[in-house]
């Protein structure tokens, strides 16, 4: 997930790091496609994408974005990072491991 204020305590403990590096349009899509569907991680079901979360997403390449690449930069010797540009890549990637 994308909590900033955890981020830098995630990354020193962990050896490995995802990140789904996709475009807005596509962020906007999928927060979406999730309004009307039950989720175990909402005690409620959205009806409508709330406005704050959707400038959120707005916002995060120049908000937020630039502070996980100096995260990145900052932690680039030590972990392995994977950087997906979009969903068909991050799909190869985990062909690689099916039936394993």
């Amino acid at each position: 997930g994308n909590y900033m204020w955890t981020m830098e305590m995630r990354l020193k403990a962990c050896d490995t790091v995802f990140f789904l590096d996709y475009p807005i349009e596509v962020c906007l899509e999928g927060a979406t496609s999730r309004i009307g569907k039950k989720r175990e991680d909402l005690p409620w079901e959205e009806t409508e994408l709330d406005e704050e979360f959707r400038q959120y997403i707005l916002d995060f390449p120049k908000e937020q974005l630039p502070k996980m690449y100096e995260l990145l930069e900052k932690y680039k010797q030590e972990k392995e990072w994977i950087i997906f540009q979009n969903q068909e890549e991050a799909e190869r990637f985990l062909e690689k491991f099916e039936g394993k």
